[in-house]
């Protein structure tokens, strides 16, 4: 009864193992396969949604009430009021207030009428800033208000909108960001820069002429004294002609480093859905918010009881931190401008657009992350074209493919390795090593995905397989555990495998150890 197993039974027992170890290298390839399976649903499911049939009774659905190809009217406001119910009533004509009060309230800064829904609209426009004093650390807000285009009744001389608008977004045009100056030391002197947040390159206004002299004001170097090389002695050819030419001196703060100062926006991006599908009423999608209203006279001819205003969003995901620019607190500084556009974008790529708003606005709130944080995660997406992302998503299934194959394959070959002659003990237990660190370190950051840390804990947990057989060879498990087989006498192939490593290790050390204390320290 106490014997102990003979070496059928512990033949046998290793067998079975390896069986097991193999084993689960095919359900972690059929696993991904599956997951490749689900994302594929997923992203179906996003950019082809549920819509209504043609046979479907029309109460039932859910059509848009701008269908693709129809124009509408888009008026564009500045205010300094966040919320545009503050000045709906302004706006619309409503109320009637004196002049003077509705330029207090809002501006109105574009108008483009019979835009085609799915075509793209650009237009520049000025920054009423001095209107409403946003140089001296003001905010400023942008309402974009759509109305079903009036064509031939619409007044030539429209000032304002009328009635209720279709669809209303709002968006800050302004920031306030903290004010860091960078100093360079160029060939013609030193530099300062104005740079938002943690920015390192130059932010001058935007539509402002940045050849002048008044570049220098605005990175806060207006009360400095003119020294040669310097930012204000290289400004304008007359100033570099001219050193009789006085440049009038204006009254006006001067931005402080580390401060909070008001910084614009590059660019001002609307997304509009170009081609909105006409959902089931019973199957709205549930990431994005459907506003129903009353079907107009067409649809309702048609069956149609509801409809759901236009999908309209402001561009918030692709304008990061780094990019809003100082703005001048000299108020006889002219109004600056900015770009305005208009983009019809794919129901998918707003649905994705949505969850992603979602998402980050989660990890700031609920996880901590900084804006800063924010910003280098946009820029992921961003910073790189369309192809090139997909590009990179396909390789990265492909890596992620291969390397399953390569798991089963390793298994198979050690597998079937009865004799470990010839091969680095030494080299197994660094690889084991290294991957484990590799593996913890990836674990502590949080910051990987499902697909890598399943890759890498696999590679891990196969290595340490290795390690394994090299352990029962050398009656490691017999010796502490008094489980396997004593260790045998080693051949004089081990001898020498075992000599000619511990060479190559010692060299190596002496090379690889200095580097690695290098960088640590």
């Amino acid at each position: 009864a106490g014997e102990r197993p003979g070496p059928g039974r512990r033949s046998g027992r290793r067998h079975r193992v390896e069986m097991i170890v193999e084993r689960a290298a095919s359900v972690a390839q059929y696993a991904f396969l599956a997951y490749l399976g689900l994302l594929s649903v997923v992203l179906y499911g996003l950019f082809v949604p549920s819509q209504c049939s043609a046979s479907m009774n029309p109460q039932h659905c859910l059509p848009p009430v701008l269908a693709r190809g129809e124009a509408f009217d888009l008026w564009v406001y500045a205010s300094p009021k966040r919320h545009f119910h503050s000045i709906e009533s302004v706006v619309t004509g409503r109320e009637e207030v004196e002049p003077e009060v509705a330029n207090a309230t809002a501006r109105l800064v574009m108008s483009a009428f019979d835009v085609k829904l799915g075509d793209a609209h650009e237009e520049e426009v000025t920054v009423p800033a001095a209107a409403f004093g946003t140089r001296a650390n003001g905010t400023l807000y942008a309402h974009v208000l759509m109305y079903r285009s009036r064509g031939k009744a619409r007044s030539q001389n429209a000032t304002r909108p009328s009635g209720e608008p279709l669809a209303v977004t709002s968006a800050p045009i302004t920031k306030h960001l903290v004010h860091t100056r960078k100093n360079y030391s160029m060939l013609l002197g030193d530099w300062t820069s104005a740079a938002a947040g943690d920015a390192n390159a130059s932010t001058p206004q935007l539509g402002e002429d940045t050849s002048s002299a008044a570049t220098c004001d605005a990175r806060g170097d207006g009360d400095a004294p003119r020294e040669e090389g310097s930012c204000a002695a290289i400004g304008t050819t007359a100033d570099a002609s001219d050193a009789s030419t006085e440049v009038p001196k204006v009254a006006y703060r001067r931005l402080e480093d580390n401060t909070l100062v008001t910084h614009i926006r590059p660019r001002l991006g609307v997304f509009v859905v170009g081609s909105p599908p006409t959902f089931p009423r019973s199957q709205p999608p549930p990431d994005i918010s459907l506003h129903p209203v009353h079907a107009p006279r067409e649809l309702a001819a048609r069956g149609y009881r509801v409809a759901y205003r236009p999908l309209v969003a402001v561009d918030e995901f692709t304008v990061t931190r780094r990019e809003y620019a100082v703005m001048d607190p000299n108020p006889e500084r002219a109004d600056p401008t900015m770009v305005v556009n208009v983009r019809p974008l794919n129901i998918g790529l707003f649905r994705m657009m949505s969850q992603m708003k979602h998402s980050m606005e989660m990890m700031q709130n609920s996880f901590g992350m900084t804006e800063s944080d924010l910003d280098e995660l946009k820029e992921m997406f961003t910073g790189t074209s369309t192809k090139m992302l997909a590009l990179t998503f396909g390789v990265s299934i492909l890596h992620s493919w291969f390397a399953f194959l390569a798991f089963k394959n390793d298994i198979g070959f050690w597998k079937k390795k009865s004799n470990l002659e010839g091969l680095s003990v030494r080299t197994q237990w660094s690889n084991f090593v290294c991957q484990l660190i590799i593996f913890a370190n990836l674990v502590d950051g949080g910051q990987s995905s499902w697909i890598i840390l399943g890759e890498m804990g696999i590679g891990v947990c196969i290595e340490g397989w290795k390690v394994t057989k090299f352990l029962a060879r050398d009656g490691v498990f017999h010796r502490f555990l008094g489980i396997g087989t004593e260790a045998a006498d080693k051949s004089q192939m081990q001898k020498d495998t075992d000599e000619y490593d511990k060479r190559a290790m010692r060299f190596l050390s002496l090379l690889l150890y200095p580097i690695v204390l290098a960088y640590g320290g």
